[in-house]
């Protein structure tokens, strides 16, 4: 294997894109291209900084050619550039003597949402919008699909309707399930997310208030503030919001759940809910999008449509009921574990990377 890299144009998040940079990076020497990286990384992905390589002349201008310049300008030998964002569609263009993966990890919302649906959960659209989606689209239509991974099925359905042309196939995201532990039920229920509007954070916020249950919501975010100041004016204390704690805190959190609860909207994948379930708690999860793809019905987890419903669910499953599905969800989350998302990314890159 030759000078393999991946390319985030910033790392500003803790998410999944930068979870499975990292784990190329750590399990397979990947080098990481960005223009820019946080400075608290390694507190959430160990060692992660050594292997990042920051390509960017002008740190202070983050506009779309101002990363062309920089990556035009890149001047190690890469084999294989391996690409994660949607809009690394135009640096591909940009350096065609650099074989490149595309790892698809979702397509923008206003690429395939109504204008209805977009104004509910992301924001009003605009013209701008529209030539993107046009310009993007003729960009990926030139990719080579055998090029293309989609991280999940609903990803993959999502990039044919829009292109026109299937991908390659689906290679689900990485999940390090040994790091995770079940321990007993303490009284809370957890929800692990980014404080934007499309998580749907105010359903979960709304389906507790008022309840006998605790919830526990992770994450970071726009939206943080504004969520605790709504919390405060309606003297809302079953509800503890955390500002992304360390991952070791996070883990103890996830193994003394109750139970975990996802409301994003037609989220594409979802890792929260896998890390969840190697833990051994059930997920109750809106119905739709990714965990679709892995959550079964009174098996693993458990499905709602309205505030209504997810509130039912969580005020009347018993604590015997959750805590018997504890081996079939740790059963589901091995299928995500990083071994075999290594061992089929490896092959890719086997094939592409020589």
């Amino acid at each position: 294997m030759g000078n393999v890299g991946i390319f985030l144009p910033k790392i500003d998040g803790i998410g999944g894109v930068e979870r499975v940079a990292y784990i190329l990076a750590r399990d397979l020497g990947v080098n990481i291209y960005t223009t820019y990286a946080r400075d608290d990384l390694d507190r959430h992905f160990p060692g992660m900084s050594t292997h990042i390589i920051n390509i960017s002349k002008n740190a202070n201008n983050s506009s779309l050619l101002s990363l062309i310049r920089d990556f035009r300008s890149l001047q190690d030998t890469v084999d294989l550039m391996i690409y994660r964002y949607p809009r690394s569609i135009y640096l591909s263009a940009v350096r065609r003597d650099i074989p490149y993966l595309y790892y698809m990890g979702g397509v923008p919302h206003h690429f395939y949402l109504t204008a209805r649906e977009h104004r509910q959960y992301i924001g009003k659209t605009s013209f701008k919008h529209y030539m993107d989606k046009i310009i993007w689209k003729a960009f990926a239509k030139r990719l080579d699909n055998q090029r293309v991974i989609a991280n999940s099925r609903m990803t993959a359905s999502i990039y044919q309707n829009v292109v026109g042309s299937a991908p390659r196939g689906v290679i689900y995201p990485p999940i390090d399930t040994d790091q995770y532990s079940c321990k007993s039920p303490e009284d809370y229920y957890l929800s692990v997310t980014r404080f934007d509007q499309y998580k749907r954070i105010d359903w979960q916020i709304e389906a507790f208030r008022g309840t006998d249950e605790n919830l526990v919501i992770v994450g970071n975010g726009a939206l943080y503030d504004t969520y605790s100041k709504y919390m405060d004016q309606h003297n809302i204390d079953n509800i503890t919001l955390l500002n992304a704690p360390g991952k070791d805190r996070l883990i103890e959190y996830y193994s003394k759940c109750k139970a975990f609860i996802f409301t994003s909207y037609k989220e594409h994948f979802g890792a929260t809910p896998i890390e969840a379930m190697a833990s051994g708690k059930p997920v109750i999860s809106v119905r739709e999008g990714g965990p679709l793809e892995y959550v079964v019905e009174g098996v693993n987890g458990f499905y709602f449509d309205t505030i209504s419903e997810l509130r039912r669910k969580m005020c009347t499953l018993s604590d015997e009921k959750l805590e018997s599905m504890k081996h079939e969800c740790m059963k589901t989350a091995e299928k995500f574990d990083t071994s075999v998302f290594i061992k089929k990314f490896g092959k890719l890159i086997e094939e592409y990377g020589d």
